[in-house]
C-alpha cells in the first residue's frame, strides 16, 4: 500500500516539477534572449513597465497555486476522500494554469513591443535554446 501511495504521489507531481523547473529557467532564458535583440531605450521601458505592472499579479497566482499543491499533497498524506482528492487535484491544477495564462498574456504583450526582426529573432533564439534543454536532458 505505502509503494502505490508513493507511485501516486511520484505521478501526480512530476509534471509539476518539471514545470515548475522549466518556469525558473524560462524566466532567466528570456531574459536573455531579450538582451541580445537590440532593444530600443524606448522598448526596454515599455518591457520594464510591462513586467512591474504583472509583478504582482503573477506573485500572488504562484502563491494561490504553491497552496493548493500544498493542500492536495496533505490530503494525500491524510484519509481524505476519493472525491476530496479529486476537487483538490482540479484546484491545483487550474491555480497552475492560471499561472500559465498569466505567463502567456505577458509574453503576448511583450511581444507586442518588438518589431517583426526582432520577434523573428526572439523565435530563434528560443527555439536555440530549447534545443539546448533538451540536448542536457538526453545527456542525463
Amino acid at each position: 500500500m505505502k509503494k502505490v501511495f508513493i507511485l501516486v504521489t511520484i505521478m501526480a507531481f512530476s509534471p509539476l516539477a518539471l514545470a515548475k523547473r522549466d518556469g525558473q529557467k524560462g524566466k532567466h532564458g528570456e531574459m536573455k534572449v531579450l538582451k541580445q535583440l537590440d532593444l530600443s531605450d524606448e522598448q526596454k521601458e515599455k518591457i520594464k513597465a510591462l513586467r512591474e505592472g504583472k509583478k504582482d499579479k503573477m506573485k500572488s497566482l504562484r502563491e494561490k497555486a504553491k497552496s493548493d499543491r500544498e493542500a492536495f499533497q496533505a490530503a494525500m498524506e491524510s484519509d481524505s476522500s476519493k472525491s476530496q482528492l479529486k476537487s483538490l487535484r482540479s484546484k491545483m491544477i487550474k491555480s497552475k494554469q492560471a499561472v500559465r495564462d498569466h505567463q502567456f498574456n505577458s509574453m503576448l504583450e511583450v511581444r507586442e513591443v518588438l518589431n517583426p526582426e526582432q520577434r523573428k529573432k526572439f523565435r530563434e533564439l528560443k527555439s536555440e535554446m530549447r534545443g539546448k534543454r533538451r540536448g542536457r536532458f538526453e545527456e542525463e
